[in-house]
Order: C-alpha cells, then structure tokens, then sequence
C-alpha cells in the first residue's frame, strides 16, 4: 500500500517530518536519544554505549536491547495475510498460545486451560478503497500479473502536487537490516537493532516475521552483518479495544527532550497553541497553517544534523559538513540499504520511493 502527502510539504531543507506515522516517529525519537547516549559515552559518563576498542565507534552494550511497542500491525506487508490458509488455521488449530512472563521477562508460551480458536485478526491483501486527499483521489488496485498494487491517478492534472511516503513495514524491514541508528549515526554508532516488537491488537506473527524480516534476509550483503529476526509478543493494555479515532496531530518525544505536538500536514510542531485558542475558542484546524505558531521540530532531520554536528566538534569527531554528503556516502550502512532495496525490488516484495527533493544542507 502506499502514503501520499501533499509534495508543497516536502522540502529539500530537512526542516519538516514527512512521514508521521507512529513507527516513523518513533525511530525518530529513538535516534536522538541515541545521540544524547552517545554523546555521554564519548564523555565517559554512564551511557548504553561503551567506547568499541581501536574503532572511532561507539558500540551498544551486550545488555542493553531496545522493544518497540505498537497498538496493532504496522501498516503495510506486516498486515498482508492469505486468506485461505489463515481460514485452514482457524478450522484445524484449535489451541491459543499465549505469551506468560518469566520472573526475567521473558515471554514463555502457556496453553489456555479450555481450547479456544486463535484470534487472528484479518487483513485484505489487495483492496480498492479510494484514498482521499482532498483535490487528489487514488485508487488502489492490482497489476495485470496480479503481484501486487499500484496507485492510479484519477486526478492525473494535480497528479505531481502528492508524494509516496514509504510503508512503515518497508521502513522497519530495511532498518532491521541496516541498524535503526540510520546513515545519520553510523559514523559513531554500529548498527542498533530492535530486538522484539509488543503488539497490542491481534496480529499474524507469521505475516509479522515475513515482512519484517524473512523477506530481506537473503539480500547480497557480501558478509555484512545483519540483526536477528525479532520476536514478535503480544500484550494487552486494555481488556477491551478502544474506539480508533483520526486526527491531524502527533505526538514526539524522546527522554530529556520536550514532547512536542506535531501538526502532520505541514510536518511541524505547534509552539504556542495556547496563545493561539485563548481569544478563539473555536479556534479552526484547518486554518493553523495560517497562523504564526509552527515551528521546525526538534526531531526533524535538520535539527538532528545540528546536534550530531555539535557532538562531534565538542568532542573533536570527523563529520561531513553537510548533511547530504553523510547520506550518500559510500558508507557500509549505504552499500546494506542499497542491497536490500534492490533485492526488494527485484523479489516484488516490496518498495522504496525516493524523494523528488534531495537534500540541500
């Protein structure tokens, strides 16, 4: 499936978060405290990291794992399930395993004392439900050899005005072989991996672990290290399922950090909200972007490009002096990712759009 968001939003300039989905921005927040833990490690003060021995590198200590919780599948391949042999599932296995924790945490599977059907929850492979984007409608459909789905433009005049955002499964699966400290971190961090993924909502582990891993593992990575393949635990906060609501807002934040409200159109935060509702209580979301009170996030690429490059010269770190140059380089974060979108692409198991606008900066 895809994402689209308005193309006038997407800048060269790093300045605004183009993917806010949940996972997107929690790999986001995720990296700035990696930041902050490296830039401890380097002082020598107590950090998840330690100092990796003849490397400029700083390595994550063998202790330390990182769990990443989710309400329900990521959206994307993570939700893709064949119908068929899921409804064969359902008829024949008639045991529920259930994840009990150990007096370490760790999760053990447990049978139920009556027999119960597994509660899967089911996902549509292939819809057609049309996307509305206000002047631009898609619709998803199938390719004629019936591999996988497409975007058609029914607007084709406005067709240049929208951009794909990559699935949050995609974006996952690629990470899980790259080290989700990106190509902004790698040159003071090795790879950093999530090692287990806590699913609030029924979910198909095995769909789970194909998109998330079985279906990047065999890229040509010449040797290169890879993460494991995560478990996959299902937790409840909640014994019933709350109501889903939309909204136009985020929320971010990371530790010693401020938690910011992110306003997704623009791909902002709001700064001063409150000062903006006091005289209007009926205040219209729609007209915020009208409105002096956005600001670049904290979390966006720009801003951390800004504190690597102040951790560096603080502590007399080589870095490249723009940002566009970390990314390109032909580091061995680049060469994995590399790989691994090519094997995707060539397998049609899945895909990575690039945006139009390279950065600049």
């Amino acid at each position: 499936k895809q994402w689209y968001q308005r193309r006038v939003a997407i800048t060269a300039g790093g300045t605004v978060i183009n993917d806010c989905t949940g996972e997107s921005l929690a790999l986001r927040a995720l990296r700035r405290y990696l930041l902050d833990q490296i830039e401890l490690c380097l002082g020598n003060r107590p950090s998840v990291y330690s100092k990796e021995r003849g490397s400029p590198k700083c390595s994550l200590k063998k202790t330390v794992s990182f769990l990443m919780y989710s309400n329900s599948s990521p959206m994307g391949d993570c939700r893709a399930v064949n119908h068929e042999s899921l409804d064969a599932a359902m008829e024949t296995d008639t045991t529920a395993v259930l994840p009990a924790a150990t007096a370490t945490g760790t999760p053990t599977p447990m049978e139920t004392d009556k027999p119960k059907k597994k509660k899967w929850q089911k996902f549509k492979v292939h819809s057609t439900p049309d996307v509305d984007l206000g002047k631009i409608t898609f619709a998803r459909t199938l390719e004629k050899d019936g591999s996988s789905e497409v975007p058609i433009v029914k607007n084709a005049e406005n067709a240049e005005t929208c951009h794909c955002i990559v699935s949050p499964s995609d974006k996952l699966a690629v990470r899980q072989m790259c080290g989700v400290q990106g190509s902004i971190l790698f040159n003071l961090s090795t790879a950093v991996y999530i090692s287990q993924y806590l699913v609030n909502r029924s979910f198909n582990e095995q769909a789970m672990t194909r998109a998330l891993y079985g279906r990047v593992k065999d890229a040509n990575l010449r040797g290169t290290s890879i993460g494991a393949c995560p478990t996959i635990v299902q937790v409840t906060w909640r014994a019933g399922r709350m109501p889903e609501k939309k909204t136009q807002f985020a929320l971010i934040w990371a530790q010693n950090h401020t938690l910011e409200l992110l306003y997704t159109p623009t791909g902002k935060q709001v700064t001063s909200w409150a000062d903006a509702s006091a005289h209007d209580h009926s205040l219209d979301v729609s007209k915020l972007e009208e409105l002096d009170i956005m600001a670049m996030s904290e979390y966006s690429t720009k801003a951390m490009y800004t504190a690597l490059s102040n951790v560096c010269s603080k502590n007399k770190k080589p870095y490249p002096q723009k940002y566009s140059v970390m990314k390109s380089a032909n580091t061995r974060y680049r060469t994995t990712k590399t790989a691994v979108l090519n094997h995707l692409k060539e397998t049609g198991m899945g895909s990575w759009s690039e945006h139009a606008n390279k950065p600049d900066y």
